[in-house]
C-alpha cells in the first residue's frame, strides 16, 4: 500500500465555514493533510471562534502577531512545524499582510519542498490594489510552485501578475453546498416557524444576512426598501446579523413609513442560517458580498447584488441565476428590487437556476479536488486535471 504524501496547510485561524472543507481534505485518498492554525482574533473578523475546533484535525498551533492594527501579520512556528513534521508540500494562505510568508517561501526552497499559495488575490471589496503593491505581490506569487485561487476573477488577477495559467488551480470559494441542498426540507420547516414568530403573514420578504458593519452598506438596502414600500409593494424586510452598525440601522428603520416593516433578528447562531435563507424571497447584498451569496443560491434563493466582481458573486448571471443592480446606490438597488419582487414566479425560477449552478460548479468537493490537484502538480511537475 502506497503512503500518501504528507501536506501541511497553514491557516491563520479556523472559522466555522471552513470546517466542512477541512474535514473533506482529511478524507482525501490522495494526500495526508494536516493543519497549522492560530487562534481566532475575535471581533468583526469573518467567521466565529470554534472552541477546540482544531481538536477534530491533526493540528499544530501557530502564534500570530498583528502589528499596525492588523495591517501587518507575522506567523510564528510555521517553519518549525514544517521541518518537524516532514511535510512533502505546504499550502499557505497568501494574504499580502502576512510578511512572514517571505521566510516561509525561502525555507521551503531550502528544504526543497513545493510551497503552494492559496488566496483571493484581489482585494476583498474588489477594488483596485494600490500600484505600489503589485511588485510585492508579483514577487510573492512567483515564488510559489502553484497557486490555488478563490475563483476565475482571482485567476485572472494572478495571471495579470505574470503567473503561468497552467500552475493556477481554481477552488471556487463556497460553502457546504451538498449538505445545504440535502437539508433544504428541514430548513423550510424552520423557516415557517420563524415566519409565524415574526408575524409576516404570507407577505414577500426581502432579507439580508451578515455582519452589520459600515463596509456592508446595509443602510442602502434599507433606503431601497423604503422606496419600494412607498411605491405600494406590500413587502417586509428582515435583517439577520449583528455588528457595530446595528443601533444606527435600527434608528434609520424606525422612522416614517418604515416603522414596523423592518425586523432585526440579531445574531444568527451557527447552523441557524438555513431557516433565514428559506424565509427570504429575495436576498440582497449592497457591498462586500461574501459567502452568503453561494449559501443563498444553494438554498434555491435568488440574490440581488450590486455589480461587484468578486469570486463569491461570479456565479451570478443577470436574470439567469440572480439579479444584478446597475450601480451601488440605494436607487439602483430599489430599481432591481422592484423588478424582482413584481414577478415572484421569475424569482423562484432564478432561485432554482442558482441552486443548479452552485451544485454543479461551486461545491466543497470540487474545492478539495482543486487542492489535491495543485499539490499533485507541484509534487509531480505536471497538471492532473483541467
Amino acid at each position: 500500500m502506497s503512503v500518501r504524501p504528507k501536506v501541511g496547510l497553514v491557516q491563520r485561524f479556523i472559522p466555522h465555514y471552513r470546517l466542512p472543507l477541512f474535514k473533506r481534505l482529511l478524507e482525501s485518498p490522495r494526500h495526508s493533510w494536516e493543519l497549522m492554525s492560530g487562534p481566532h482574533p475575535g471581533g468583526s473578523v469573518s467567521g466565529i471562534p470554534i472552541p477546540d475546533g482544531g481538536a477534530q484535525f491533526p493540528t499544530w498551533p501557530i502564534r500570530t502577531v498583528s502589528l499596525a492594527g492588523g495591517k501587518v501579520v507575522i506567523q510564528r512556528d510555521v517553519v518549525r512545524h514544517i521541518r518537524r513534521q516532514g511535510y512533502q508540500a505546504v499550502v499557505f494562505e497568501l494574504g499580502w499582510p502576512i510578511i512572514s510568508n517571505i521566510n516561509l517561501l525561502r525555507q521551503a526552497r531550502k528544504l526543497k519542498i513545493p510551497a503552494i499559495g492559496w488566496g483571493k488575490g484581489i482585494a476583498s471589496d474588489g477594488r483596485e490594489r494600490a500600484a505600489w503593491r503589485r511588485p510585492y505581490e508579483r514577487f510573492l506569487v512567483n515564488q510559489c510552485t502553484a497557486m490555488i485561487v478563490y475563483g476565475k476573477v482571482s485567476q485572472e488577477y494572478i495571471q495579470d501578475l505574470g503567473y503561468p495559467a497552467e500552475r493556477i488551480f481554481v477552488a471556487q470559494n463556497t460553502v457546504d453546498v451538498t449538505r445545504i441542498i440535502s437539508e433544504v426540507g428541514s430548513a423550510r420547516e424552520r423557516a415557517q416557524v420563524l415566519r409565524n414568530h415574526l408575524g409576516l403573514n404570507g407577505r414577500l420578504v426581502v432579507g439580508y444576512l451578515g455582519r452589520l458593519t459600515s463596509q456592508k452598506q446595509v443602510h442602502k438596502i434599507i433606503g431601497a426598501f423604503d422606496h419600494i414600500r412607498s411605491q405600494g409593494l406590500d413587502v417586509e424586510l428582515v435583517i439577520a446579523g449583528d455588528g457595530p452598525e446595528r443601533a444606527s440601522l435600527e434608528a434609520l428603520a424606525s422612522t416614517g413609513a418604515l416603522s414596523g416593516h423592518v425586523r432585526f433578528a440579531g445574531e444568527v447562531p451557527v447552523g441557524g442560517e438555513g431557516a433565514y435563507f428559506q424565509l427570504f424571497d429575495l436576498v440582497v447584498s449592497a457591498r462586500n458580498a461574501g459567502l452568503a451569496v453561494p449559501e443563498a443560491m444553494a438554498h434555491g434563493r435568488p440574490v440581488l447584488c450590486t455589480p461587484e466582481v468578486l469570486p463569491e458573486t461570479e456565479m451570478l448571471e443577470r436574470d439567469v441565476t440572480g439579479f444584478i443592480a446597475r450601480g451601488y446606490e440605494a436607487n439602483d438597488l430599489s430599481e432591481s428590487m422592484m423588478g424582482a419582487l413584481s414577478n415572484p414566479q421569475h424569482m423562484r425560477e432564478l432561485g432554482l437556476n442558482a441552486q443548479t449552478k452552485v451544485s454543479k460548479e461551486a461545491t466543497q468537493e470540487l474545492m478539495v479536488e482543486a487542492f489535491d490537484s495543485a499539490v499533485s502538480y507541484a509534487l509531480q511537475g505536471r497538471p492532473t486535471c483541467e
